[in-house]
């Protein structure tokens, strides 16, 4: 059955390649050849071979413009199902009676947000810049008198171009688009607003109900979800949540000098606001909102709309419409799907005149720009601003291996123990007990761990030096930025080197890991972005271990810089692991913040 289904389409593919007229064109052009017999004579033979190579060119030529023209449409089916003006009347009637996009002028601006827009090297949020994009492609498309025009918030000028019936479509909440909470504050929202969006959470004013984001799990170092702290809350990266909501908006409003069409698409993290834009290109769901809104909705009627976003392997799993409502009033509310909790704030605090989770909403660029004003260094101490490597080998290393040497049996030479150990703590330093024993034997691989144990519990800290320039860059770095001491190892041994050194006068806070508490430096450095004073951009790790520290700062989104020096000098970083910057020694360090910052 499978032999004749395959023979079946083969043929099928034959005679469909048969009507292609590329291929029609080709077998004339031969027959005609061959039965003029011009092919044999010799005089005309050069002639007719340069008619087939240019020919031949001409085919692939045309076949790869129509294999483009063919991604560029499979691309485009890709996007929201978009009406006809030649089939599908019920099409038609949904965008042509759609009372949400109806009054948007022909000319308008999509202003999406930017990460840290004050900041000096603002990045461009991208789940809003994609939001941004599939509403003006979806709107260009559709309404063909009509054209978008997206820019970043933080482009120069832009405000210049807005003309006196430009309608704005605003993508990204307060905390990303300053310009929302401009508009807001411009409309006045806050007497006629049904919904209010937070750090964190959605608001319903009248029921004293909120609808907040959730997590499927959480950074590390970070335990429980922290509602009453709404700016680390937002610190959360999106990729840890699970259900979202987006607050749509579509409102006039007196904006740049003269009364003009607002439309706000803001989720409470990324995703709500990626939904948004999904749903509003959605023709199912803007039928949806039609059968709702019917013919009761009028040209200066405030239009909000709340949905759901369900969010699966960091991708829109499901949207769901909870509720929408005109002027301040509930017009139509999902009570099966909706699972908005009581607000936990006290009961005295009034919803109107609450601005907890806005960050002071008159003044969020303030707060915004305090959180840029200081950066925040991680710093790892051992072969980063210890020389203890380096002091360990000329103090220890001699009398391991001589100990492993006399005391075990078919035990290698001292220079081979010797050499062979270097090269591990330069490149390996996480697999010495596996590679001694494979290269060796457990025995050797056991006597050397055990030796180097006992050694190290009997060393006097009073021999580590700090490493060159370190004195002179803490009391730079100091002044600039907030200072942690992140280290790794036993309590008391780590303290008695830090006294020892005269350096905790230095940070705001020192952190000692270990595998007894099953505390990680991932966790400890989560800790500290998690305290809502700096987002992972502006806090750099600084150390000497790819494999630790650096690889830890890359993953929770931090800027790295590698002392190549010491223990793992030698390491070659894992993809997508590698340092941002790379230095040998700690003269360089402040000069090299300076060009970062």
């Amino acid at each position: 059955m499978d032999f004749e289904q395959n023979q079946n389409k083969l043929i099928d593919k034959i005679i469909e390649k048969l009507r292609d007229p590329i291929l029609l064109t080709s077998i004339a052009f031969a027959l005609l050849l061959l039965s003029t017999g011009v092919f044999n004579e010799k005089r005309f033979q050069p002639l007719v071979i340069a008619l087939i190579v240019i020919y031949a060119i001409s085919i692939v030529a045309f076949t790869i413009l129509k294999f483009q023209s063919q991604k560029s449409n499979i691309e485009i089916n890709h996007l929201p199902e978009q009406p006809s003006n030649q089939t599908d009347t019920n099409t038609e009637t949904a965008v042509s009676e759609n009372l949400f996009w109806k009054d948007i002028s022909n000319e308008f601006l999509v202003i999406f947000g930017v990460e840290a827009p004050d900041a000096q090297h603002p990045q461009i949020s991208f789940r809003d810049l994609r939001a941004a994009h599939k509403l003006s492609l979806y709107l260009a498309r559709t309404y063909k008198d009509k054209t978008p025009l997206p820019l970043p918030l933080n482009a120069d000028g832009w405000n210049e171009l807005v003309g006196k019936d430009t309608s704005i479509i605003l993508v990204g909440g307060f905390v990303k688009n300053k310009e929302y909470t401009r508009a807001i504050d411009k409309a006045n929202r806050q007497q006629h607003c049904y919904w209010r969006l937070k750090m964190g959470r959605i608001c319903a004013l009248s029921t004293r109900q909120c609808h907040h984001v959730e997590f499927s799990s959480l950074p590390p170092g970070m335990d429980t979800v922290p509602r009453d702290d709404p700016n680390k809350l937002d610190s959360i990266p999106s990729k840890y949540v699970s259900t979202d909501y987006v607050l749509i908006t579509s409102e006039m409003v007196p904006y740049y000098n003269h009364s003009r069409r607002i439309i706000t698409v803001a989720g409470i993290k990324g995703h709500g606001t990626a939904g948004g834009a999904e749903f509003l290109t959605h023709i199912e769901s803007l039928d949806h909102l039609h059968k709702h809104l019917g013919n009761r909705v009028k040209t200066e009627d405030t239009i909000e709309i709340l949905v759901r976003i369900d969010v699966a392997n960091q991708r829109i799993d499901e949207m769901k419409l909870l509720g929408i409502a005109v002027n301040g009033s509930l017009l139509f509310s999902d009570t099966d799907a909706n699972n908005a909790k009581p607000c936990e704030l006290e009961a005295e605090r009034k919803c109107k005149g609450c601005t907890f989770g806005e960050g002071e909403q008159t003044n969020l660029d303030t707060i915004n720009k305090n959180k840029l004003k200081r950066s925040a260094l991680i710093l790892d101490l051992d072969d980063t601003l210890a020389n203890t490597s380096e002091t360990l080998k000329a103090c220890l290393e001699a009398d391991v291996v001589n100990h492993v040497c006399n005391t075990v049996e078919h035990a290698p030479s001292a220079g081979t123990l010797s050499t062979f150990l270097s090269q591990l703590h330069r490149k390996y330093p996480n697999n010495i007990f596996e590679m001694l024993s494979n290269q060796f034997s457990m025995e050797v691989a056991k006597q050397v761990e055990d030796v180097q144990r006992e050694m190290v519990k009997k060393l006097d800290v009073r021999i580590l030096d700090l490493k060159p320039g370190a004195s002179e860059f803490l009391k730079e770095a100091t002044e600039k930025h907030d200072m942690y001491l992140l280290t790794e190892g036993d309590d008391d041994f780590q303290k008695s080197k830090i006294e020892h050194l005269s350096i905790a006068h230095y940070f705001n806070d020192i952190v000692i890991v270990n595998q007894k508490n099953k505390d990680t430096k991932e966790k400890a450095i989560g800790r500290i972005i998690n305290t809502g004073k700096y987002s992972p951009t502006d806090v750099t790790v600084i150390g000497n271990r790819l494999d630790k520290e650096i690889a830890d700062g890359k993953t929770l989104g931090c800027k790295t810089i590698w002392v190549k020096s010491g223990e793992g000098c030698e390491m070659q970083p894992e993809d997508g692991k590698e340092p941002d910057y790379t230095i040998c020694h700690l003269d360089d360090l402040n000069k090299m913040l300076n060009d970062i910052n």
